[in-house]
């Protein structure tokens, strides 16, 4: 792979959700946000994701990553699993914590990632949670007004 193709490699860009089995509850209170954004941490550091946005609802989640397509896929599949263990040790909880697989969504143009990133941080309003800056599991705040949804 060439220097040029390695650049244009990396600089993919990806809306990344998934839902809650069955409309349960991906996160039942602030531990559990907290421990989810603490493995995102540590798992985008380990894969070389760059998080443009994200967005924690009780039952979703979204993600707006740059990565490498390999580094994707291995990331979120360590993210999934390491949630979805301690998840269930914490709440005692059998069975699937996650509705299928996650959704993936390459973003390709500016359009695109100006509507990826409303998307991600319009969605508590949307879900009728809280107004965007105000919701406290959500990248909105700390952009601001520089979002411009």
């Amino acid at each position: 792979m060439t220097q040029s193709q390695t650049a244009t490699y990396k600089d993919v860009r990806y809306l990344v959700g998934a839902e809650a089995w069955h409309g349960d509850r991906l996160f039942r209170d602030a531990e559990d946000y907290g421990h989810f954004l603490a493995l995102f941490g540590s798992t985008a550091e380990r894969y070389g994701w760059c998080c443009h946005a994200y967005c924690l609802l009780p039952t979703a989640f979204y993600l707006l990553l740059q990565a490498p397509a390999v580094a994707l896929a291995l990331g979120l599949e360590a993210l999934h699993g390491s949630y979805s263990l301690a998840f269930t040790r914490r709440h005692a909880a059998r069975g699937h914590v996650y509705s299928g697989e996650h959704r993936i969504c390459v973003i390709r143009t500016a359009d695109e990632l100006k509507r990826a990133t409303c998307i991600t941080l319009d969605a508590p309003r949307r879900a009728g949670l809280a107004a965007l800056e105000s919701w406290p599991w959500s990248s909105a705040a700390a952009q601001g007004a520089r979002h411009g949804c």
